[in-house]
C-alpha cells in the first residue's frame, strides 16, 4: 500500500494530505471487490492462522460499525 503523507494541523494532531483520502477509498473499494469475487480465498496469513476475504471483510465491517457507534467519522482521530 502507498504510504500516506501527513500535514501537521496543530500539536498532537495530523490531517491526511488532500487526495490521500480518495486514494485510501480506492484501496477499500478494491478490497471489497476482491472479497466479492473470491470470498473463500485466503486474504491474510498470520502465525498458524489465516482469514478468508469474507472473514476479514466481515471483521472490518463490524469494527467500522463499532467505531461509527462511538462517534468516529471523517476528521476524527482514533
Amino acid at each position: 500500500m502507498t504510504a500516506l503523507r501527513c500535514l501537521s494541523v496543530e500539536p498532537g494532531r495530523s490531517r491526511l494530505v488532500e487526495g490521500a483520502q480518495s486514494e485510501l477509498s480506492a484501496h477499500f473499494d478494491l478490497f471489497e471487490a476482491q472479497a466479492a469475487r473470491t470470498p473463500d480465498a485466503v486474504a491474510l496469513v498470520f502465525g498458524k492462522g489465516n482469514l478468508t476475504y469474507r472473514e476479514l471483510n466481515n471483521k472490518a465491517n463490524v469494527l467500522a460499525g463499532q467505531l461509527r457507534d462511538k462517534g468516529v467519522g471523517p476528521e476524527v482521530i482514533v
